[in-house]
């Protein structure tokens, strides 16, 4: 019998390669070549192109690449109130690698605050993959408790 309504029995979780207009609209966005705007306005076209691209060759339920992520679990974890984003004295030394000096640190809340479920990032990136497509869509999100790790 076939599914119909996800889960479905084999699925990607949602990274993808990102395609040579995203990388170089990046890359002029670092240099401030590009606004943040021109940025978005390209990943958007790849993100379209994207869930086209998956839905041609029958996967049912798509994804937009994660296109816009720079960090698998930072962009999430910024994106949640109390939490904000830092630049550390050094980068994290990782495979021969030394990656960006980036982090994410929770701010003093008072005690009945609550953890948001969903960054504001993710809840835009699935209405534009669900605003492309008639798929079911799905968006990524890491753990709240890498919150816990990041003192």
């Amino acid at each position: 019998m076939t599914r119909d309504k996800p889960p479905f029995r084999a699925d990607h979780v949602g990274s993808l390669l990102r395609t040579a207009p995203v990388k170089e609209a990046r890359a002029r966005r670092a240099r401030g070549e590009i606004s943040a705007q021109d940025l978005a306005a390209t990943e958007d076209r790849e993100i379209a192109k994207l869930i086209k691209r998956q839905e041609e060759v029958g996967l049912r339920a798509v994804t937009d690449g994660e296109f816009r992520r720079s960090w698998w679990h930072l962009d999430f974890l910024w994106g949640l109130d109390g939490v904000e984003r830092y630049v550390m004295d050094q980068g994290i030394a990782f495979a021969g690698v030394t990656t960006r000096p980036e982090g994410a640190r929770r701010l003093a809340v008072e005690s009945s605050s609550r953890c948001a479920v969903y960054s504001r990032t993710s809840a835009k990136v699935w209405w534009l993959a669900s605003e492309t497509s008639s798929s079911p869509c799905r968006s990524t999100c890491p753990s709240c408790l890498i919150s816990y790790l990041q003192r």
